[in-house]
């Protein structure tokens, strides 16, 4: 009997809660691990062995288990950083005409030790990849007939290069994922490294899956016209609807731990692209009209690009009472955030789904949401739109509905009688439809 592959590299290399791609390579897994289904087994990816191997269900489960508790897998500091905290150390308690000393020698060295380092970067690149190229190629794990599944971060844990040729020769399929072209077509908005490898990742994408499904009408549009573009084949594209819903007990909890008070929430990890700026720009445009200024809550980690935002919001006098930051949040406390929030917000430049705007609605919630990309495929006439750059449109909007909560309510109670949340299990459905359409 061919064999359905489901690939859970992603997870097992994770190491906080699941948000965003990871939650959807692990909503999916549980559900095909609790199938009972003969035909599924699981595997990983790895790396330095170029090879897949299979993986038994324990493990992916009690990665998930660790993980949910919210807590950080700190590493243990490197030897580099012991010995610059103890220099640190140190000169805080240099008498100061000495510290001058020292930092003006540390400036001018500064640019001889940068270049330094990056040459040691390069070098250390260039092994790693004599060593992968050198590596053996693990036994083939699939057979003809099988269905690869990956719906994992494939750009940062796989080397599709070497998904293709085991496909070529062996001859089994492949469903991959795409959740967005962001990368791709907001290179501005991205890091740098990830801008770079993304169009080459999506080509390769293209060569290597027989079905690529994806999360909205939006990123399939995205998706198929790239493939046009650069003119590689394009593979059967598919829809799958993200479940909307989070697995925490019935229970409803209380969010004093976290917060107090009122507030509005935003769920997303902190970068220049979803956009928390016009937020905190609106916050600033109502304290300096002498308007109340009501309290946001910001959830997520911090990524990239927004380590000035962050300073201003830490030092800002005018707001930082006002934002309070909460990273590797449990789904439990997630779950009473979104019950207890007065609304939420989701100014986000550009999607390829937006599920927090589907989480919101899921929990009753009323959301304004920016008017990009596949957001109104999420949230349909029952989220409110503004355009993402019009500060003064967020402000004025947000205060409105602080200062109307029965405007709120009115809202929230059409999102109960009209919103159908997308179960996960529908979710790992189509998956599982996805795989069994190209067995044999």
């Amino acid at each position: 009997m061919p064999t359905i592959w489901f690939d859970v590299t992603t997870i097992l290399a994770w190491q906080r809660p699941p948000t965003g791609v990871v939650r959807v390579e692990a909503e999916v897994f549980k559900r095909l691990a609790a199938s009972g289904r003969s035909d599924v087994k699981f595997c990983r990816y790895d790396k330095a062995a170029r090879g897949y191997f299979e993986s038994p269900p324990s493990d992916a489960l009690a990665t998930l288990e660790r993980n949910s508790t919210g807590k950080k897998v700190a590493a243990a500091p490197s030897t580099v950083k012991r010995l610059a905290d103890g220099a640190n150390d140190l000169l805080k308690r240099t008498p100061l005409p000495v510290y001058r000393r020292i930092d003006a020698l540390q400036k001018r060295s500064e640019p001889v030790l940068r270049e330094a380092l990056h040459r040691l970067r390069e070098t250390n690149k260039s092994m790693k990849a004599m060593r992968q190229r050198k590596a053996p190629t693990a036994a083939p794990l699939f057979a003809r007939g099988d269905v690869l599944v990956s719906a994992g971060l494939d750009w940062d844990f796989k080397d599709l290069d070497v998904l293709y040729e085991l496909k070529r020769s062996i001859g089994f399929k492949v469903v991959l994922f795409c959740y967005d072209l962001i990368p791709v077509l907001l290179p501005h908005a991205c890091r740098t490294e990830v801008a770079d490898v993304f169009p080459r990742y999506y080509a390769d994408v293209a060569w290597s899956a027989d079905t690529v499904l994806c999360i909205s009408k939006s990123s399939q549009r995205d998706f198929e016209g790239f493939v046009r573009e650069i003119g590689a084949p394009l593979p059967k594209t598919g829809l799958v609807h993200l479940g909307s819903t989070l697995d925490t007990p019935p229970a409803t909890k209380g969010v004093d731990h976290l917060v107090r008070g009122p507030f509005i929430l935003f769920v997303s990890t902190l970068e220049r692209r979803k956009n928390h700026e016009v937020l905190y720009r609106a916050l600033v445009r109502l304290s300096q009209q002498g308007k109340p200024v009501p309290t946001l809550v910001f959830v997520g980690m911090q990524g990239w690009g927004v380590d000035d935002l962050m300073n201003d919001l830490k030092r800002d006098p005018r707001v930082r009472s006002k934002i309070v930051l909460l990273h590797h949040v449990k789904d439990d406390d997630l779950a009473a955030l979104y019950r207890h929030a007065s609304f939420t917000v989701f100014p986000s430049l550009y999607e390829g789904w937006g599920l927090p705007v589907a989480e919101s609605m899921a929990h009753g919630r009323f959301c304004l949401s920016s008017n990009t990309s596949s957001l109104p495929e999420v949230g349909g006439e029952l989220v409110e739109y503004l355009d993402p750059w019009d500060v003064n449109a967020w402000a004025e909007r947000m205060a409105y509905f602080v200062a109307n909560p029965g405007e709120v309510a009115k809202r929230e109670r059409a999102i109960v009688e009209r919103f159908k949340p997308t179960p996960w299990d529908e979710t790992a459905t189509t998956v599982l439809n996805a795989a069994l359409a190209l067995q044999g």
